[in-house]
């Protein structure tokens, strides 16, 4: 049994950059036809390598090393770059599971791990070519084999997708089943907390009634402050009107007394003229009854 053996084998037309001239690279068929493309893995050297033969001719022989990575560009198309060689290659699928097979199994080549499954060898129908620029000493094995062992190795790669969606499933379960006891802690969480939430809603229903009865209580007695502040104006208008009546008699007994004093004053003065005249007319009196006593006096008897 060869050491190297076929972990995919797929139907594609082969195509590669030219960059025989100065234009811009563009991409150049290799094959005239769709030809089988396949992955082999070689078990002693834990090495990967792709080959595609169109009749007797070598279309690609690489080894797919370490870091390299297959870009599909497409549902059906994708390109890779051989590093030893720098040449770009692009497969063209006739069906988009091919693709994403190639694809697939390029990225475990490129990570260096190992086939779940040992693939069973196929029945050459023409002998490998030699391992290509890169690949292990003494890789060779068998060629691709009928279209029926194409489709077995169809079947096997459509097994082992089965077999590494269970793996994962599992690993998944196991995620699972922490995202449940999770959830249910947040919710055993989240129930203590409504519950806790609702025994702080009859408490705040009873702080709310509360507030309204308060704040009934303050409406009534800012009413009751409001009618005594009218109260107050009022008592004081009218205080105000008082005060005015009285400082109006004030100022017009005021007015009389001072009045009453100038006529005073003005009678004084006339009483002071009048007694002065008094005065004048008794002393003229007194003159002339001395007069006249005199003349009594010395009239003969």
């Amino acid at each position: 049994m060869s050491a190297e053996e076929p972990v995919l084998t797929v139907e594609a037309h082969v195509f590669t950059i030219d960059q025989s001239s100065n234009a811009a690279p563009q991409w150049r068929g290799v094959t005239a036809n769709s030809v089988p493309v396949q992955i082999f893995f070689n078990r002693q050297t834990d090495q990967y390598r792709i080959v595609s033969l169109e009749g007797q001719q070598t279309v690609i022989n690489h080894t797919i090393n370490s870091g390299t990575a297959f870009n599909k560009t497409s549902q059906k198309f994708g390109q890779w770059t051989d590093k030893p060689t720098n040449s770009t290659f692009g497969l063209g699928f006739a069906v988009e599971s091919d693709c994403t097979a190639f694809a697939e199994w390029f990225k475990v080549a490129a990570s260096g791990a190992a086939p779940v499954h040992t693939p069973a060898p196929v029945s050459p129908r023409q002998p490998l070519p030699a391992p290509g620029p890169g690949a292990a000493p003494g890789a060779t094995g068998g060629s691709d084999g009928p279209a029926r062992e194409g489709q077995l190795e169809r079947l096997k790669y459509e097994n082992e997708k089965l077999k590494i969606a269970l793996a994962t499933s599992g690993k998944n379960a196991k995620k699972w089943e922490q995202d449940i006891g999770t959830l249910r802690d947040n919710n055993r969480r989240l129930k203590e907390a409504l519950e806790n939430s609702a025994v702080n809603v009859g408490t705040w229903k009873k702080q709310l009634s509360a507030w309204k009865d308060e704040s009934l209580r303050l409406k009534e007695r800012v009413k009751e402050l409001e009618s005594q502040q009218n109260s107050a104006q009022q008592s004081s208008g009218g205080l105000q009107q008082q005060v005015d009546n009285l400082t109006k008699e004030n100022e017009d007994l005021k007015s009389t007394i001072d009045r009453d004093r100038q006529i005073a004053y003005q009678a004084q003065e006339s009483t002071e003229q009048l007694k002065a005249r008094l005065e004048d007319w008794n002393s003229d009196l007194a003159r002339k009854f001395s007069e006249l006593s005199s003349a009594v006096g010395s009239m003969p008897q």
